[in-house]
């Protein structure tokens, strides 16, 4: 909510939210000029990933800009799909803390897509701890 709330406050002329259905209602709540994706499951997975190419593939979702992570959860391979079939249709993708897993790291290295972690996060990106 927090991201939508800065995507707002930043300016941008559309913004899109894929959620839960169960949290919907919320959403609509805070921001009625937000267009909402509605996702059947909580959590990330192969089917939504199909979902989310194929609104955008067929121009039904036009962006330019993601972002991954805050509050969600899921399966690290699905996530990192997304993130991988995102970046290869030169989508730019802001990956945060939800969307950062092992997966993610090794399958996501392009020059489009930015990592925001905090220093547990940072951990599984360069595979050190830090202090």
């Amino acid at each position: 909510m927090l991201s939508l709330r800065t995507a707002e406050y930043c300016g941008l002329d559309s913004i899109y939210v894929a959620a839960p259905e169960k949290i919907i209602s919320r959403i609509a709540f805070i921001s009625p000029y937000v267009t909402i994706i509605p996702l059947s499951d909580l959590k990330i997975t192969h089917g939504i990933v199909r979902k989310i190419l194929r609104l955008i593939e067929r121009r039904k979702v036009v962006i330019d800009t993601v972002l991954i992570g805050p509050g969600l959860t899921g399966i690290g391979k699905e996530i990192a799909a997304l993130i991988y079939n995102l970046s290869k249709m030169d989508i730019n993708v802001v990956i945060d803390s939800g969307a950062i897993y092992p997966e993610t790291v090794k399958l996501v290295k392009f020059k489009n897509v930015i990592y925001t972690p905090k220093v547990g996060e940072l951990k599984i990106i360069l595979g050190e701890e830090y202090s």
